[in-house]
């Protein structure tokens, strides 16, 4: 992202949010909800922190805990489930057939009761104190995302409302970027507080991603694609930013593609953003993609994810767009992010 003004803001909403009372970035739960759960839920949310339903996965945990858990991740697939079919849906009425898929990503209406992965040995007593410790500083960070989003909403034009909701969405990503890298804020937690500061923050960015995607399609609705003849590089580059984590809507997405290819000849859109979504979409709806932008970690070494020809030729597209080389985004993750782990 092309920032300067981040860092500075965000430092300020933090010192605000220090001694705030949170909102704790809730999540709408989707569907009738199980007797067995609804202790877990006030009205229709479940509040980001609360663990109390996870309780079942550890040595020692009752019969009924170990029922709460299993229906919770009951709760969650078949969540998950309405969501892909409707999804599905939307894509077969805009003349695509998607690859079969697990899931798109973490779908925030769906998001009520994840589970985290746990280091080995844990007991319920480590991971209860280390949520305990953890939920201070998430409530700070979470605090300073909401406060963004909704001073959005205020903006009286459309650069300033990008703008201010790009704001939300990078202070949760860097912020995930530095649990990753065990960096910043992160740099001296242990491993479990680690993981849980990683759930929190992966699920208020699946929220602010949410709000983020229903924005868009009211802006798509009412103007389409903004031009940056008539708006600017930076506010069709920033509105590109939100369409490229829209990843729980990739008919959105498809669609928001569709109207930025016609621009690029025109120079009303970057070519460099329309390669980064092409890949983004294509890989939900195909299985592979173009420019090689988007990257996993395979046998400890971090490689672009499926191709729809090798490396060469994606340099050779990446070359067209001005992009730089892979390898270079290689490189650049590996900074970002860290290291692969040298295990899957």
């Amino acid at each position: 992202m092309r920032q300067s003004f981040l860092a500075l803001f965000t430092i300020a909403l933090l010192v605000a949010a220090t001694n705030a009372k949170a909102d704790d970035g809730g999540t709408v739960v989707e569907g009738a909800v199980p007797d067995l759960l609804r202790p877990y839920v006030s009205g229709n949310r479940h509040m980001l922190g609360d663990y109390r339903w996870f309780r079942g996965k550890f040595p020692g945990a009752s019969d009924e805990q170990e029922a709460v858990t299993t229906a919770a991740r009951n709760f969650n697939a078949e969540c998950y489930a309405r969501h892909l079919a409707d999804v599905r849906q939307r894509l077969l009425a805009m003349d695509v057939v998607p690859v079969e898929q697990g899931q798109y990503s973490i779908v925030y209406k769906c998001s009520a009761f994840t589970g985290i992965s746990l280091p080995s040995g844990t007991t319920w007593a480590q991971f209860d104190e280390a949520a305990r410790l953890v939920r201070p500083l998430m409530r700070g960070l979470i605090f300073a995302s909401e406060f963004m989003l909704a001073s959005a909403e205020d903006e009286s034009t459309l650069a300033a409302q990008i703008r201010t909701r790009v704001l939300a969405d990078q202070l949760i990503r860097n912020a995930l970027g530095a649990t990753f890298r065990r960096a910043d804020m992160f740099a001296e937690i242990d491993e479990l507080q680690r993981r849980i500061a990683g759930d929190m923050l992966g699920l208020q960015m699946a929220k602010i991603d949410a709000a983020n995607s229903e924005y868009l399609r009211g802006l798509i609705a009412s103007v389409g694609w903004p031009e940056s003849s008539k708006v600017g590089e930076d506010t069709t580059h920033y509105t590109w930013l939100l369409a490229q984590h829209a990843d729980a809507d990739p008919a959105l997405q498809l669609h928001i593609l569709r109207q930025m290819e016609p621009m690029i000849e025109k120079g009303d859109t970057s070519a460099r953003d329309y390669a980064y979504l092409y890949d983004r979409v294509m890989l939900k709806l195909v299985g592979k993609q173009r420019y090689a932008t988007q990257f996993e970690c395979r046998d400890g070494k971090r490689v672009p994810q499926p191709l729809e020809a090798d490396i060469a030729s994606a340099d050779r597209y990446r070359t067209a767009t001005g992009m730089g080389s892979v390898a270079e985004d290689a490189k650049r993750l590996e900074q970002s992010y860290g290291p692969c782990p040298t295990s899957q």
